[in-house]
Parts: C-alpha cells; sequence; structure tokens
C-alpha cells in the first residue's frame, strides 16, 4: 500500500495512491515442483489543476518450473487497464499569459475533444535462476546468478485528450 501527496504547499497537491497484492497460489514444497502466482495492482493519481487523474488496474500471471535441483525458469505476465481524465479544465494556460501576468478572462483556446480515455497496458518477461547450495559446519558458500528480461508497457497507445493527438 503506497500513499503520496507531494507539492501541496504550491496549491492543489499531486497525490497518489496504489495498492498491490501478490502471492503464491500452490502450497506444494516449490523447492522440488513448479510454483504459480498470481497478483493484482491498483492505482489513482490526481495531478493537481486541471485535475488531471490516471486509474490503473492489472492482474499479473507468474510460473516458476524447476528444471533441476539447482536451476529454475520464471515467466511472468501483466495485463492491465489505464483510464486518464481531465476533470477541471480550470488550468493555466500559456495563451492567458497577456505579457505581463495571467489574466484569467482571456480564453485558453485549448479544446479537450477526448477528456476522458482508457487503454491496455502489458508487460512481460523471462527469468533464470541457478542457485548451489554448499554449506560445512565451519562456513556456507552459495553460489547464486539470475538473468533475465522484461518489457513493461509494451502496447502503444495513442494517449491524448486532444483528438488525433499525442502526449
Amino acid at each position: 500500500v503506497n500513499y503520496r501527496n507531494q507539492w501541496s504547499s504550491l496549491g492543489e497537491a499531486y497525490k497518489t495512491t496504489a495498492a498491490s497484492f501478490h502471492a503464491r497460489i500452490n502450497s506444494k514444497n516449490t523447492r522440488k515442483t513448479n510454483h504459480f502466482a498470481l497478483g493484482l495492482q491498483v492505482m489513482s493519481d490526481k495531478a493537481g489543476l486541471p485535475g488531471i487523474t490516471g486509474n490503473s488496474v492489472a492482474i499479473s500471471v507468474a510460473d516458476h518450473v524447476m528444471l533441476s535441483r539447482e536451476s529454475k525458469i520464471g515467466v511472468g505476465l501483466s495485463v492491465g487497464y489505464v483510464q486518464r481524465a481531465i476533470t477541471d479544465f480550470n488550468g493555466q494556460w500559456a495563451s492567458q499569459y497577456d505579457g505581463t501576468s495571467y489574466n484569467a478572462g482571456l480564453a485558453s483556446g485549448e479544446q479537450f475533444t477526448n477528456p476522458i480515455y482508457g487503454f491496455a497496458d502489458i508487460a512481460g518477461g523471462i527469468v533464470y535462476t541457478y542457485q548451489h547450495r554448499n554449506s560445512t559446519l565451519a562456513k556456507r558458500m552459495d553460489r547464486f546468478l539470475s538473468a533475465g528480461i522484461s518489457a513493461s508497457h509494451v502496447y502503444r497507445p495513442g494517449n491524448s485528450f486532444i483528438a488525433h493527438g499525442n502526449d
């Protein structure tokens, strides 16, 4: 669980709240078999004025398969949905600067044709782990190697509050 409130001295604070939970599903001895895990992540973010919000939810699955007594391979996938919105149009825009100061009476010139939009968010990865344990009464000598590759935000949507634009 995470809560962050930053820059509150500047007026409308930037607030982020997030929570996640991940757990192994099977209760077997994972040193001899594979283990399967599920997870859930949720996040809500509000970025001051003009009330730009972001909400996301994602589920994740992972499986670690024992290849031998000393090595295993893991594969994970996360699939989620992200929603962005601009909820308060009281922002201050460059077009409202009259040459000496900000003037709220000037038109902003901003037209948000997509005040709410959403998109899929996908991530995945694979990891190989080798762990050799060698112990004596005097000391323990472990050898550990882990190598993998992952990709986040694989799907690249056109995310914009303006029609046919990209932020």
